[in-house]
């Protein structure tokens, strides 16, 4: 019998090492589902175990939809001028974002790469495209078909990213997005975090850039948990909490998170039940169980299984291989082992809590090999760095094993651009002291303004529809001084026939509002009310600002001239001198 019940496990643990890289699809992954509560169920309960997918950033494959990836436009449609290649596009541009309202992906794709013909060299439509593929990964079964559309998507944020690295941070939105899907295809927990890191670090430049996403703060709580950041975690969602006009289930799930993340499972209860008070969701039941779990509270963690599988017994998979785990702690075998049967179709997941039942019930039948290994593929792939995880290697002990010795199989990511002329914003750096603090609050994009060195430019600069930049021009060291003499913006540009930008505007430290500079013109813009337009330590604000649909010009430098008079009376000049 003991024999029997090895072959059996042997045969197990052959499926799961096959399988567990698949897509923990149980709520993209528990992440998602359980911060926006908005995850739809788009396809069927899976009759059959998934394969195992091997995934590069770049696309290889042909995917079974036939949808062209990239046109290459003609050298006599390129010799036009931008402007009239975009009015020749505008027909598709107008298809592309109709199929795009209609909920059509996939015509959505073909129109922009229509569009991507004319204009390819406009960062906006890779981006517009990306965003398409991301939305086809909602109805994809087959996981080589969901990591194909979305290495596509990733190749679509690079380019856009390439063509305009500081433009807007909905790029790197979409590229944190990218690599956060990503991680959910990688075999080990290692290569997960490695992506997550990377992920983290797009939304970081996305935030600090600005973007449209209105969860993109709520974004910043799980990528940090998911790294280990387990303070940065709750301090944003206690940030959220306090600041967001609505409460959401989502802040109280971050806080469970986090605090499991902490290896402080009392704590996380409290914010598990807040949050299912506010929207019960099967994914917040999984996770009220887990740390239900890591108190040793199996029957509450039992319970609440029976109560959300009983609701809806489809998707949600990791529901079972949790049950199927607290079957086996109880002793009951053949229940933890219908459980991993049926929850299996349920979910691509793989690996983590399945491995870690099947452990379970082979070390309970005495097959104490068995349950080693599947030990260690629990240890090796569980996701979350929390109380379950220490569970799992204390068994790892009991048995006498050690973890698997596991390295990252990842290639190098691409860097995020960051402009080597880019200080880090001075704490000190303040309004004038004599002035009066006006009783409103000053603009909140100022805190995504770009710091650049008062002594440099920054360049070039693509002016498109709805283009926005904030520079904050900062002093080396404190500029404390008595009088601004004068306060010039330059806009330099080796084709002056171009269109001069629709505005800019700056910073008024005085009265906390933007001001404007009359009659644009390149070379030097002089500024009137200087000495408003200086911060006590020597620090200026330039917005440059666009809002005009037809206009296509580049500044190739921008930067500042600033003429001081010092506290000891020295005059001094700071900034470019064209």
């Amino acid at each position: 019998m003991e024999t029997q019940n090895s072959q059996k496990s042997t045969k197990r643990l052959a499926l799961i090492s096959g399988l567990f890289a698949a897509i923990l699809i149980c709520g993209i992954p528990l992440l998602y589902a359980v911060t926006s509560g908005r995850f739809q169920q788009v396809t069927q309960p899976f009759a059959n175990a998934a394969k195992t997918v091997a995934v590069a950033p770049i696309a290889t494959d042909t995917p079974t939809q036939n949808i062209e990836i990239e046109a290459s436009p003609t050298d006599d449609l390129m010799s036009l001028p931008f402007m009239q290649r975009y009015e020749l596009a505008n027909p598709y541009i107008s298809e592309a974002l109709n199929y795009s309202w209609q909920g059509n992906p996939t015509e959505s794709i073909l129109s922009w790469t229509k569009v991507l013909e004319f204009i390819p060299e406009d960062a906006e439509i890779y981006y517009l495209r990306g965003q398409e593929y991301l939305k086809l990964l909602q109805t994809q079964r087959a996981q080589q078909e969901y990591a194909y559309y979305l290495s596509l998507a990733g190749a679509d944020f690079e380019k856009a990213i390439e063509l305009k690295p500081y433009y807007k941070g909905d790029y790197y939105l979409g590229r944190y997005k990218y690599y956060d899907y990503l991680s959910i295809l990688q075999m080990n927990r290692v290569d997960k975090l490695e992506m997550q890191r990377i992920a983290l670090d797009n939304l970081t430049m996305a935030n600090r850039l600005g973007n449209y996403d209105p969860l993109a703060e709520r974004y910043v709580i799980f990528s940090n948990i998911l790294v280990g950041n387990c303070d940065e975690g709750i301090a944003q969602a206690n940030h959220l909490i306090e600041t967001e006009a609505e409460t959401s289930a989502a802040f109280y799930t971050g806080l469970e998170l986090g605090y499991m993340c902490r290896n402080e499972p009392e704590e996380a209860l409290q914010y598990a039940d807040k949050a299912i008070s506010i929207r019960d969701t099967c994914e917040r039941r999984l996770e009220r169980a887990r740390v239900l779990y890591a108190l040793n509270r199996l029957d509450d963690a039992l319970a609440d299984m029976d109560f959300s599988i009983a609701q809806d017994p489809y998707y949600c998979g990791d529901r079972y291989y949790l049950r199927a785990l607290l079957f086996a702690e109880k002793g009951e075998f053949d229940k933890a082992q219908d459980d991993l049967d049926f929850g299996i179709g349920q979910t691509w997941s793989r690996g983590g809590l399945l491995s870690y039942a099947l452990g379970k019930i082979a070390l309970g039948k005495g097959d104490k090999d068995s349950a080693i290994l599947y030990f260690q593929d629990a240890e090796a792939t569980y996701q979350f760095l929390d109380p379950v995880l220490t569970k799992i290697r204390d068994n790892l002990t009991s048995v006498g094993a050690k973890p698997l010795e596991v390295f990252t199989s990842m290639s190098p990511a691409t860097a995020i651009p960051t402009p080597t002329l880019q200080p880090t914003l001075r704490p000190t750096s303040s309004p004038i002291a004599s002035m009066p603090t006006p009783a409103f609050t000053p603009d909140p994009r100022l805190q995504y303004a770009t710091v650049i060195d008062l002594e440099r430019a920054f360049g070039p600069i693509e002016l498109g529809w709805n283009n926005s930049t904030i520079l904050r021009f900062q002093p080396a060291q404190s500029l404390d001084h008595r009088e601004v003499k004068s306060l010039s913006v330059w806009l330099l540009s080796s084709d002056t026939s171009q269109r001069l930008p629709r505005q800019i505007l700056l910073w008024n430290f005085r009265t906390n509002m933007w001001g404007s500079i009359d009659e644009i013109k390149w070379g030097e813009n002089r500024a009137g009310y200087q000495n408003d337009l200086v911060s006590q330590d020597g620090d200026v604000i330039v917005y440059l600002v666009n809002q005009d649909d037809t206009l296509q010009s580049t500044v190739d430098t921008l930067g500042i001239t600033l003429v001081l008079q010092r506290t000891d009376g020295s005059i001094e000049v700071h900034g470019i001198t064209p």
